[in-house]
């Protein structure tokens, strides 16, 4: 090789080197930094193997900044956990552990969502989830009466959490075709028709749900909200809530609703 390639092929060594250290300065591992540059610099900065303590977990919380931004969630928490470990208590890490927890969750939801798997339509499901898995097993066609009744009052809350109310009450509308005795598809279509300012048509409901279940506090609840929110009628609130009551003597939310409404009857 002559001299002048040996030369050439130095500085060609000597600046890619050069370049690869400015491309992942430890040092630039700061908060605040861009994505990519959080990443590359912060790994830099705790592979140096010169940082301890404190430092060593701001790295890791900075780096974890820079793997949230990029959208690579499971590494961001990986990194916070790491911080955390490190520094304790690290407050930063905490509150950034628990706004990316929230984060994953909605990930798990929305995959999910996506799925849309029959058995996922329980009463307690996240809104998009009851939405896609209670519409997936109406679609398979195995249900009928009572049983696709409650699918259909369970995307109807669904709807409801989205703020889609004529798909709520159109859903509560099927629920009552398939099982003209589900009081609770009476009470909740009472609700929305409350909402929409249907007054007579939400009180005819409310009354049939309580003409379903007389033995049942949650009718009388229903109506009795309905007679506070739309009529200001203390005294078939109290009536209703006293029933309530009745049949559910240790609900405290139920007593707490009664005795409310009788300090305002008195008032009256």
């Amino acid at each position: 090789m002559t001299k002048f390639r040996l030369i050439a092929f130095f500085f060609f060594c000597y600046f890619s080197l050069l370049g690869l250290a400015l491309a992942a300065d430890g040092a630039k591992c700061t908060k605040g930094a861009a994505a990519n540059d959080a990443v590359n610099d912060c790994t830099a900065a705790i592979d140096s193997g010169t940082l301890k303590g404190w430092d060593l977990a701001a790295a890791y919380l900075y780096r974890a900044s820079g793997f949230q931004d990029l959208e690579k969630l499971d590494e961001a928490l990986a990194d916070m956990q790491k911080a955390k470990a490190l520094r304790n208590p690290y407050s930063d890490a905490l509150i950034a552990e628990a706004k990316l927890k929230v984060k994953l969750k909605e990930r798990a939801s929305a995959a999910a969502a996506a799925v849309g798997d029959p058995k996922d339509c329980t009463p307690d499901a996240e809104a998009e989830v009851a939405v896609s898995a209670c519409t997936s097993a109406i679609k398979k066609g195995d249900l009928k009466g009572t049983d696709l009744a409650e699918v259909f009052l369970r995307r109807a809350s669904g709807y409801d959490y989205l703020g889609k109310y004529d798909e709520a009450k159109a859903d509560l509308d099927q629920a009552i075709a398939n099982d003209a005795a589900f009081a609770r598809g009476y009470m909740w279509r009472g609700y929305f028709e409350s909402k929409t300012e249907h007054e007579e048509i939400a009180l005819n409901d409310f009354n049939k749900a309580i003409e379903l279940k007389p033995d049942s506090a949650e009718p009388f609840i229903f109506r009795a909200r309905y007679y506070y929110e739309r009529r200001g009628d203390w005294k078939g609130v109290v009536a209703d809530a006293e029933q309530a009551v009745k049949f559910e003597p240790d609900n405290r939310a139920y007593a707490d609703y009664l005795e409310n409404a009788q300090n305002e009857l008195k008032k009256q």
